[in-house]
């Protein structure tokens, strides 16, 4: 499910949100995330005494929640707390965004997604534990309701001053996603956001600019020029994003749990699949919550082939971005269905006008955030060994 937010977004101005103070720009800290239900779930603490907790690590979005819905199963309850305090409305945290408008006490929001889901709850200050460094007074918000069945909450990772890294006053960190399941992710702050650290000498580092979205200048966009796919390069139209240059834009974003595409983009990618691998394409054929692109492998060659083997038979896809071309593993953009004996393009066509860079398309890739020089730097590495 795709967690980047729609239209009724937190417009904060970032001079009028402080950063906490507390933590200095070099602190170093190693976090850990664990995968499940296709998103990358970071853990920390919340509250004091303090009570662990999980929520999706989200480099789309800013602002932070945590259910606490008291009808439900919460994983945190307010009231065990002895520094949870409620936003009031006149507190020009509330009054500079959206919420003041319809505010009667208590700072509230209301977040609708791309997919229909909505979050709904209450702007807090409390304390939130990172490892054994404890933060005061955060800006987090409590959600008591919502149709997102599933998730425990959401952390915000956004180019504001209102997400964690913004709160926190970080000028770099590095997130480096496991493609192992049973083995936990890990977010780099400080001088710990090393990327040269386990980067086999064959793939050298890539870094590219981070482009100013003028509609969504929270997320982290690089320009990306064409794809390839094996000896088909795909100039597409990209009339789903702003081109500034000449140039497409596409999101890195982490609550994304693979590349998606406006609709008329993902049909020429499509096309170009078709094209390139020469065996019979699967018609509508839907694989969890992507759109499906999948081939039927013949008996034969499976009885003959492993999984992996099956898909390292596809074309290379290769994103050709801001002076550099980013080569992807097979294992990053297809997958193996054993049960329908299909090999998937794990991409994904919507109907919003923009291009995601999702976290399947990130798994063994060290990337490092520079917000000081507005850079994002990718190297290729074993996640799992960090």
């Amino acid at each position: 499910m795709t967690f980047q937010m729609f239209i009724l977004f937190l417009f904060f101005l970032d001079i009028f949100l402080p950063t906490n103070g507390y933590l200095l720009p070099n602190t170093t800290l190693r976090l850990a995330a664990e995968f499940s239900g296709g998103m990358y779930h970071l853990e920390f603490s919340m509250g004091k005494p303090p009570k662990p907790v999980k929520a999706v690590l989200d480099t789309g979005s800013s602002l932070s929640w945590i259910m606490c819905d008291p009808r439900g199963n919460p994983i945190y309850n307010p009231k065990t707390s002895k520094t949870y305090h409620k936003i009031a409305c006149k507190n020009p945290l509330c009054e500079l965004g959206k919420y003041a408008e319809n505010c009667t006490e208590f700072c509230t929001y209301s977040y609708t997604y791309n997919d229909g889901h909505y979050i709904k709850g209450t702007l807090v200050n409390e304390t939130l534990s990172f490892g054994k460094i404890e933060v005061p007074n955060m800006v987090i918000g409590c959600s008591t309701d919502t149709n997102l069945l599933g998730e425990p909450g959401i952390m915000g990772f956004g180019l504001t001053n209102f997400s964690l890294v913004g709160q926190l006053g970080l000028t770099q960190f590095s997130i480096c996603l496991s493609s192992k399941k049973e083995v936990k992710s890990h977010v780099f702050f400080g001088s710990l956001a090393d990327i040269k650290k386990g980067s086999p000498p064959s793939q050298p580092i890539l870094t590219v600019p981070i482009v100013s979205h003028s509609n969504k200048s929270s997320d982290y966009w690089v320009a990306l020029k064409a794809i390839s796919i094996g000896k088909t390069y795909v100039e597409t139209s990209w009339e789903a994003t702003v081109k500034p240059n000449g140039e497409g834009l596409i999101a890195v974003d982490t609550g994304s749990d693979m590349c998606s595409f406006a609709m008329a983009t993902y049909n020429v990618l499509k096309q170009a699949f078709k094209d390139e691998v020469k065996l019979p394409m699967v018609q509508n054929y839907k694989v969890g919550v992507g759109e499906g692109i999948c081939f039927q492998i013949p008996a034969g060659k499976i009885s003959n082939e492993s999984s992996t083997s099956l898909t390292d038979g596809m074309p290379m896809v290769v994103y050709h971005l801001d002076g550099v071309d980013m080569k992807f593993s097979n294992d990053r953009f297809y997958e193996y269905d054993e049960k329908e004996k299909l090999v998937c393009v794990k991409i994904r066509g919507m109907k919003r006008k923009l291009s995601l860079w999702g976290n399947y398309q990130m798994k063994n890739m060290h990337i490092l955030f520079d917000l000081k020089d507005m850079k994002l730097s990718f190297a290729h590495t074993q996640c799992h060994k960090l």
